[in-house]
């Protein structure tokens, strides 16, 4: 320092330190959103020691791998180090402070709220953040975060620490929340996930949003994020296939639709009740049934229209249907079960497959929704009881097609295997499993007896729940059969009978093995339950199960409803047969 004239005055001996600071737009990386899965923080250090190795942090906690330099390297002056890279750490939404310490010198700076963490849901490798993508209405799914350090990163990340949340269904169309959570400390799902039952809703993809408990209706991912690219937030690893750009990330499910056959076991002459869901809105819909693993195997195959042993495709449509605005199917679509074949040796658990295909898919392999039921064939008698050498018809539905069977009186199961019993008759199926045949009750004791039917080819039960008989010892007439001899066969009807006159009409069946002469009687009540006339008629039916008609003329009773009983008496006035009642309109 000089001054003119002479020495200097005063002579300052001055002094400054240096600040250590970061330079966090380097290279011009923009560090204000973090995907910690793929994103690497970038800084420049300057202002530490000529030996310091300077290590980053974020949010007090350490990179997931890199984040240090040496100083004096790379071209920089004393104090300064190049770009730091670093994969940032699984942190909650929000702004978060940058920390450079050295090792040696120990000095530190602080970049505040220099990284904004923002939401992310995403897939890796080891999985999705939902554990299930498609599914059925009923069926569940684990909304799950998993591990940057320890594990599989794939999942929610970046939520704000410890915050309630709700998982909401539909959420660009509507909001039905289905499970709910608090969040970790670093934002993510508690472990081991939230379990959550998806909803009956029309077939597609569904959102499931995640959106804060105290500000439902605003979502917590969704445009909620500084990524540029829509890329970042690809729903195209989401599991169930195709690229979608919902920014909702990996929150996608696919519903399918399901029926459900009730009930799901059944027989030829009954019916079963469809009901589901997942199907498309207010579409109209055929149902079709077809026989599982195209009626080849000898054990139920699956309900399948394609693959190895698939479903023949249904050809008779067996109902209609339009869905509901949901895509549910509407109350009450019953299906009648004619008469229809099992499989060759699986008479007692035959797999049938009901079908809902739109119109311009109807027999083809292309089905929306299938319900499955059992068939079990079913054997019938016309009488349950009856005596030593009496004829009763077995009337059999659901067998196997043109297959023969033996009838088994008395069955038995072996012990080991095998059965025990009486062949009395035979019985061969037509092309739809029905068929019918008479046997004689054989010389047994009096009590109630298994009536089987046993497949010839293949030596197998056919009837899973076969009917009973009981036998009596004595012969067939109705003194000791009592009530049971004569039957009413069908219902008895009103009908016009001869010069305008009504009268009731009714078949009674004899069920010893004589022939009877029975005196029918119908008794007339008017609507307050008083006796207001009697009629009568003599039938004789033959033995074995010959039938006759008898006449019951109605004549002179005032226009009205009327309770009729009918009933048989022997010649001698002894009850031959049960009570019938008729409803009876003049």
């Amino acid at each position: 320092m000089a001054q003119a004239g002479g020495a200097p005055a005063n002579i300052l001996s001055p002094s400054f330190g240096i600040t250590p600071w970061i330079d966090t737009t380097t290279n011009g990386i923009t560090p204000t959103t973090v995907d910690y899965t793929t994103s690497t923080f970038t800084a420049k250090v300057h202002g530490f020691g000529a030996t310091d190795v300077v290590t980053l942090s974020i949010g007090n906690t350490p990179m997931v791998s890199g984040g240090t330099c040496t100083t004096n390297t790379g071209g920089f002056g004393p104090g300064g180090c190049p770009s730091a890279v670093a994969q940032v750490p699984d942190l909650g939404a929000g702004k978060q402070n940058v920390l450079a310490t050295g090792s040696v010198t120990g000095a530190t700076v602080t970049a505040t709220g220099a990284v904004t963490y923002d939401p992310n849901v995403d897939q890796t490798t080891g999985g999705t953040a939902l554990n299930q993508v498609a599914g059925t209405g009923g069926s569940s799914t684990i909304l799950r975060t998993g591990s940057a350090t320890s594990g599989p990163a794939y999942g929610v990340h970046g939520l704000t620490a410890s915050t309630a949340y709700s998982i909401v269904w539909n959420a660009i169309s509507g909001s039905t929340v289905i499970g709910t959570f608090t969040s970790t400390a670093t934002g993510g799902i508690p472990v081991p996930g939230v379990q959550v039952t998806i909803p009956a809703d029309i077939s597609g993809i569904h959102v499931l949003d995640i959106q804060a408990s105290s500000t439902l209706g605003t979502s917590a991912i969704y445009s909620n994020t500084l990524f540029s690219a829509p890329s970042e937030f690809a729903d195209s690893d989401s599991g169930i296939g195709g690229t979608f750009t919902t920014q909702f990330g990996d929150l996608l499910f696919l519903e399918g639709a399901t029926l459900v056959a009730t009930p799901t076991v059944t027989n030829v002459g009954g019916s079963t009740v469809i009901s589901g869901n997942g199907l498309a809105a207010s579409t109209l819909y055929d149902l079709g049934m077809s026989i599982a693993g195209n009626g080849l195997a000898t054990t139920p195959s699956t309900c399948s229209l394609s693959g190895t042993l698939p479903a023949l495709p249904p050809t008779t449509i067996v109902g209609s249907f339009t869905s509901t605005s949901t895509g549910a199917v509407p109350s009450a679509q019953s299906v009648a079960l004619t008469d229809m074949a099992s499989y060759q040796g699986g008479e007692q658990g035959t797999l049938f497959c009901i079908f809902a295909q739109t119109g311009p898919n109807f027999g083809s392999t292309t089905a929306v929704g299938v319900a499955e039921f059992e068939l079990q064939a079913n054997l019938n008698l016309n009488m349950t009881s009856a005596p030593i050498g009496h004829n009763v018809i077995a009337t059999a539905h659901g067998l196997a097609t043109n297959a023969a069977y033996n009838i088994i009186f008395a069955y038995q199961p072996g012990v080991f295997a095998g059965y025990t019993g009486t062949v009395v008759g035979a019985i061969l199926s037509n092309t739809v499993g029905a068929g019918s045949a008479t046997f004689t009750v054989p010389s047994v004791a009096a009590g109630s007896y298994t009536i089987e039917l046993v497949n010839i080819a293949h030596s197998n039960i056919a009837i899973a729940t076969a009917p009973t008989l009981s036998v009596t010892t004595s012969g067939g007439n109705c003194s000791n059969q009592g009530t049971t001899c004569m039957s009413v066969t069908g219902t008895p009807t009103v009908q016009t009978i001869g010069g305008g006159t009504k009268g009731i009409v009714a078949t009674y069946t004899d069920n010893s093995n004589t022939a009877q002469t029975a005196i029918v009687f119908a008794v007339v009540h008017n609507a307050a339950g008083q006796t207001v006339y009697y009629t009568t008629a003599t039938i004789s039916p033959a033995a074995n199960g010959g039938s006759a008609v008898a006449q019951l003329v109605l004549f002179g009773l005032p226009s009205g409803s009327y309770t009729a009983t009918l009933f048989a008496t022997s010649t001698g006035g002894t009850a031959i047969s049960g009570t019938t009642t008729v409803s009876v309109t003049l």
